[in-house]
């Protein structure tokens, strides 16, 4: 009798375990930073939501920021596909990013949302990058925004 008690217990307790794991995934368990193998997820909006291309990225040069954050920056125009015009960056010496970005097109405050949030979002993947100040021009060069954002300045969720 004791030996089964003991036994269901036992089993309670592994499915408790196994369930508590079991919905978990890399981004709940560590922040987003460039794995061992320097791969990144480059993320896009699509409607209201943020997504992430099926592939991710193999950074060529992970040891040098500028040239990471170029790499990132250029797979972000190609993902965007035209709708990112053009970008400039500048980095300081803390590693604070300066950002100035050119969305074609009209779009709503939302979609500027969802821009910002998802190219936050790859470019926080990069450990070294503090802080990002992004300035957002709309297709006819006015500054529609220009803000500052760190690693907790967006809270997203994956479905």
């Amino acid at each position: 009798m004791i030996k089964r008690l003991m036994l269901i217990n036992f089993i309670v307790l592994v499915l408790a375990c196994s369930a508590g794991c079991a919905g978990r995934t890399a981004r709940d368990t560590a922040t987003e930073t460039v794995s061992g193998e320097n791969f990144i997820d480059i993320y896009y909006p699509e409607g209201f939501s943020i997504l992430k291309t099926q592939d991710r990225y193999q950074l060529m040069q992970p040891d040098l920021l500028p040239q990471s954050v170029e790499e990132v920056m250029t797979q972000l125009m190609t993902v965007y596909q035209g709708r990112l015009e053009n970008y400039s960056y500048l980095l300081d010496e803390e590693n604070n990013l300066s950002i100035e970005l050119r969305i074609n097109g009209e779009y709503s405050r939302e979609e500027e949302l969802l821009y910002k949030s998802s190219i936050s979002r790859t470019l926080f993947q990069l450990p070294d990058i503090h802080s990002i100040q992004m300035e957002v021009e709309n297709g006819t060069g006015r500054v529609t925004s220009k803000e500052a954002f760190t690693r907790d300045s967006f809270y997203s969720y994956d479905q």
